[in-house]
């Protein structure tokens, strides 16, 4: 099991608009550290807004809409740049 904070959520990722936030920094930490671990890792997330609790690393590889699915870097930094929060 992982506990990713609000780097990794279930089906998103944290927010990288803050004050000293980089979508790069967050794209290598996610797909060098955590996707790097087993398929069937539990993640369980500093929260999620849908009630869910956790996922696992597989399925977050393959669906999830930000860094998953084959998402390149520049792809993740042009999603997380026109998130209009």
């Amino acid at each position: 099991m992982v506990f990713t904070g609000d780097a990794l959520l279930i089906q998103g990722c944290g927010r990288t608009d803050f004050q000293g936030g980089s979508a790069s920094t967050l794209y290598d930490s996610v797909h060098q550290q955590l996707f790097t671990l087993q398929e069937e890792c539990i993640v369980y997330p500093a929260h999620d807004y849908k009630g869910r609790f956790s996922s696992k690393i597989g399925i977050e590889k393959e669906t999830n809409p930000r860094l998953g699915a084959g998402k390149s870097k520049a792809d993740f930094e042009e999603i997380m740049k026109n998130l209009d929060l």
